[in-house]
């Protein structure tokens, strides 16, 4: 292999080489590692294909590279000699080639792989490919041609080729991390790793010395002559393959460029950028609705981060579930959902689809045994004039950043003359006015005995009549009261008020004799507060106990001491505390035991499905029994049903009700009138 025969005469065969066709083989291998790069790159994908059959892909675009270079470097060979192959040694030849080239992928690939593991990768691929050399070389058949190897050149450019190898996997493997994996990686890789393969081929061709006997030296000769049919075939079929395989990874380059760019990697939903790209087309819309979870998060302190994301993937998929036809769905932020409308048909449905998600969710779901009940928005505009996405979208945004805003998972829609930054400057401006005009003024909402037809009590509720804007929702002013500080005053005003309705109510026998006063959470705890009740009480000579103050768990969440302290200073001067909202919170219990409240106020969404969900009936019948126990007073809101009712006198040891099957919230004048009709003397 190495020495010629000492004792022949013989003739040396010079060898000559085609330029183009030395140029197209090294551009073939070039292309086959390119391709071998680019399918080894998304082996870390894991999409759609396993990262072994990528490996087994790349491992192929390289042995067919590598392949189809050295028959292609063989034929820029000329010779007067003639050549042919041994059709079966030429096809096993690849073998070694891609059983190395698999190694050193799957070697690189290892999660801890030091510098003698490169080392290994790369004694690998020159073995292998000289390996795949030799073998090819050894199927050629040469017409009287003896031939033996200079040994200097031949393991030089073994070593040239394992050097080589070692600086391509090793610029493949550690730079496409921080660079993403980008072109110019794989180009740089491809051209080092194509070179290497080239140099050990030409190197190993140019340590090959032929001679023959004097006899047997042809007058002329090409080596086109020899048999080709086969060579050609597979030639072609290997570059063909190349080519596919390129045709794969670059489809998957553009599909994962579009996935990572343009799509959620969590939900597979439409990103931020993909809705921007939609927002700059001139594409025409009628509708947008935006989907806000202010708590999605919070969960993840008590359940981990992966339990959130399970939980948002849900919430995507019953969002993509309502989604009507020609709307589209968007997660621009990891708790914000953007609907888009495209027709008026779509609008109509979309807003449908909408109430249905906002009923399903207030009624809260349970999600891998936990109770899920989230705080919420959706705010939606529709236009018949407006068909620009980025008006709309602005709009929707205004309002979402409007002090009104509150979480209870309600559908709002946007209203110019109230969801702008002038309407809350002109709401805080003309309060002091509306008091005193009494364009702010007072409803009531009975609390009923039901058994004895008896009215024990009211609730008062504030109500806006604007001169300019007409009624407002308390959902519209009183957020924006809270935001800019001006609660305590609107508190102080009711106190006022109510104890000069109670003042006037004194001499109606059948009027309540008792008026329940939301307090706000921070103004619970101010000495202020405790003033302005007894200031006001002595001023209208109304005793303490007819005034009852309904405060929320939240309103003392965080200074439960302080709570607990202005409660007893409450309860001690005389006046009533009820606990509204009871069982929306987190501590409920715990608050009963610190809390000395006199009036338990279970929350609307426990009665709203009595008596048809077995379970919301049970938790009814038990923290009714629970008040009872605990010597407290239970009142049921948001009654609306005569099945309710009755499922409450049946089984609830008659608590007191209070909702719309009963009675509205009404004005003095229409109280007296309604408690006159209900508590008549026939039905006492």
């Amino acid at each position: 292999m190495f020495s010629i025969p000492e004792n022949a005469t013989l003739v040396n065969i010079n060898m000559e080489f085609s330029l183009w066709i030395v140029v197209a083989s090294i551009a073939v291998g070039i292309v086959g590692t390119f391709t071998a790069f680019s399918c080894e790159a998304r082996a870390g994908q894991n999409i759609l294909i396993t990262k072994t059959l990528w490996n087994w892909l790349a491992s192929i675009s390289l042995a067919i590279g590598v392949w189809v270079l050295h028959f292609i470097g063989m034929a820029a060979i000329r010779m007067p000699v003639t050549m042919s192959h041994n059709i079966g040694l030429t096809a096993v030849s690849i073998l070694p080639a891609l059983v190395a080239a698999f190694i050193a992928f799957y070697v690189i690939n290892l999660p801890r792989r030091g510098f003698a593991l490169y080392i290994l990768a790369s004694v690998t691929m020159g073995i292998g490919v000289t390996c795949m050399h030799l073998i090819g070389i050894y199927a050629m058949t040469f017409d009287g041609i003896e031939y033996y190897f200079n040994p200097v050149l031949f393991f030089a450019s073994i070593v040239i080729s394992i050097i080589g190898s070692f600086v391509a996997l090793y610029t493949f493997s550690s730079i496409k991390n921080h660079l993403m994996m980008g072109l110019t990686v794989r180009i740089i890789a491809a051209v080092i790793l194509g070179t290497a393969v080239a140099v050990l081929h030409y190197g190993n061709i140019l340590s090959m010395k032929f001679y023959i006997s004097p006899d047997k030296v042809a007058s002329h000769g090409l080596m086109g002559a020899m048999e080709m049919n086969f060579l050609a075939a597979g030639l072609t079929i290997g570059i063909v393959v190349i080519l596919m395989l390129l045709l794969i990874t670059t489809f998957f380059d553009h599909y994962l460029e579009q996935r990572m760019n343009y799509f959620d990697p969590l939900t597979r939903i439409p990103n931020r950028r993909m809705f921007q790209e939609r927002i700059e087309s001139s594409v025409k819309v009628q509708a947008i609705a935006i989907w806000r979870f202010n708590d999605l998060e919070s969960y993840s302190s008590d359940y981990g981060y992966a339990f959130v994301d399970r939980l948002v993937l849900y919430m995507s998929s019953m969002l993509m579930k309502h989604l009507p036809p020609m709307t589209e769905l968007y997660r621009t932020e990891p708790n914000c959902f953007i609907y888009v409308a495209n027709d008026k048909t779509a609008t109509i449905e979309l807003h449908q689809k909408l109430q249905e998600i906002s009923k399903c969710l207030k009624k809260g779901f349970k999600f891998e045994e936990h109770t899920i009940s989230l705080q919420g928005v959706c705010v939606f505009d529709a236009s018949e004039t407006i068909t620009s996405l980025e008006e709309l979208y602005l709009n929707v945004m205004t309002v979402l950043k409007h002090p009104s805003i509150g979480y209870q998972l309600d559908i709002v829609q946007y209203d110019p003359t109230i969801h702008t930054r002038n309407f809350t400057e002109e709401l805080l401006g003309d309060m002091e006015e509306a008091m005193k005009n009494h364009d702010l003024f007072l409803v009531y909402q009975p609390k009923i005995a039901p058994t004895k037809n008896e009215v024990i009590g009211v609730e008062a509720l504030i109500r806006w009549q604007h001169p300019r804007h007409g009624f407002l929702s308390p959902a519209i002013f009183l957020p924006i009261f809270e935001a800019n500080n001006r609660m305590n005053d609107l508190t102080d005003w009711i106190i006022n008020e109510v104890c000069i309705q109670l003042r006037d109510w004194q001499q109606e026998e059948l009027l309540p004799k008792q008026v329940a006063i939301n307090i706000p959470g921070p103004y619970l705890t101010s000495d202020r507060l405790m003033d302005v009740l007894k200031s006001t009480t002595k001023k209208y000579k109304i005793c303490p106990k007819a005034i009852e103050l309904e405060i929320t768990e939240t309103s003392f969440v965080k200074t439960i001491t302080g709570a607990e302290k202005a409660v007893n200073e409450f309860c001690k001067e005389g006046f009533s505390v009820a606990l509204d909202d009871f069982g929306t919170g987190v501590s409920s219990l715990s608050y009963l035991k610190r809390i000395p409240v006199t009036t338990l106020k279970i929350d609307k969404s426990f009665i709203d499905d009595v008596p048809a969900s077995t379970k919301d009936a049970s938790i009814i019948k038990s923290v009714v029994q629970l008040g009872k126990s605990l010597n407290m007073e239970v009142v049921v809101e948001g009654v609306e049903t005569e099945e309710q009712v009755q499922f409450l006198i049946e089984h609830c040891y008659t608590p007191h009700i209070q909702g719309y099957y009963f009675a509205k919230p009404m004005k003095p004048d229409e109280l007296l009138n309604w408690c006159r009709a209900y508590q008549t003397p026939a039905k006492a």
